[in-house]
């Protein structure tokens, strides 16, 4: 696919999410200087600024807004991260840990293993695609969660493209550091002991044992992750490039982030509430 090409289906797809108030308007002055503005900066570039120097970097993405590169290489980066997986457990292997998983590092019978066997051969293309829908999704649901947060409390008015593009260029740097991360847990950790809902230890409930924990109390320290967190920051920062206060960064990255912990917790609580006996 060519680079017009690119732009032109973000361009079709956007369309059926954002405001069509904000299309009338106009609104984010950056959004709408690209014709005046130097030429953009390329995917490599903007990537390493996102890590050296965020606050330039997000107002030239603002200024020159592209999703499709930075949401494909983080595309990329998830499926090379399952290979290494896959090359180091095997499918058998990737069944025993996803069915841990499910069970909350629980040991599992061989029919259990050989069920989520056969499920996962069966349902391997669908699972693919419902894992870049899930990213996609995570990304408008962000996008348009900041750019509502700032337009009505923060003064910051983002069109929903641009807002997209930030949040998929700090969405990227966060997969940079997981992979980064998780490829030596995976080829160095002890295979049994990994928990792939919980893999790297940014976080304290990496060190506790899911079976003996409480669902709450769990989601709560597991929300409390280092780079998730760094991830927030990094939306406030992107989401606010429009502001010269130097307050909003922070208060839109707290708002975000506190959000987030809510809505695990919450989850959390209320899958305890089913499970009771």
């Amino acid at each position: 696919m060519g680079r017009s090409q690119a732009v032109a289906s973000e361009r079709v797809f956007i369309v059926f999410f954002e405001d069509p108030a904000d299309r009338a308007s106009g609104s984010l002055a950056l959004g709408t200087q690209a014709e005046s503005s130097p030429v953009p900066s390329p995917l490599f570039a903007r990537v390493t600024g996102v890590f050296a120097s965020p606050a330039r970097t997000f107002k030239d993405v603002a200024r020159h807004p592209r999703f499709f590169a930075p949401f494909l290489a983080t595309l990329i980066l998830f499926a090379g991260f399952w290979g290494v997986v896959y090359l180091k457990l095997g499918l058998s292997g990737m069944a025993v840990a996803v069915t841990q998983d499910l069970r909350r590092g629980k040991l599992v019978t061989q029919d259990e293993i050989d069920f989520t066997l056969q499920f996962s051969r069966a349902v391997a293309p669908a699972v693919l695609i419902g894992g870049a829908s899930a990213i996609l999704v995570h990304l408008l649901i962000v996008a348009w969660a900041g750019a509502r947060l700032g337009a009505l409390f923060f003064g910051v008015n983002l069109r929903l493209r641009v807002a997209v593009s930030l949040a998929c260029y700090a969405y990227l740097a966060k997969a940079i550091v997981q992979t980064a991360l998780g490829i030596p847990m995976v080829l160095l950790g002890d295979i049994d002991g990994l928990n792939f809902g919980n893999l790297l230890p940014t976080n304290i409930a990496f060190f506790l044992d899911p079976k003996d924990a409480s669902r709450t109390l769990y989601a709560l320290l597991q929300s409390l992750d280092l780079v998730q967190l760094w991830y927030f920051v990094l939306l406030g920062i992107g989401l606010s490039s429009d502001s010269d206060d130097p307050g909003i960064p922070a208060a839109m990255a707290t708002t975000l982030a506190a959000l987030w912990i809510g809505w695990n917790v919450f989850f959390a609580a209320f899958k305890d509430m089913l499970m009771r006996p």
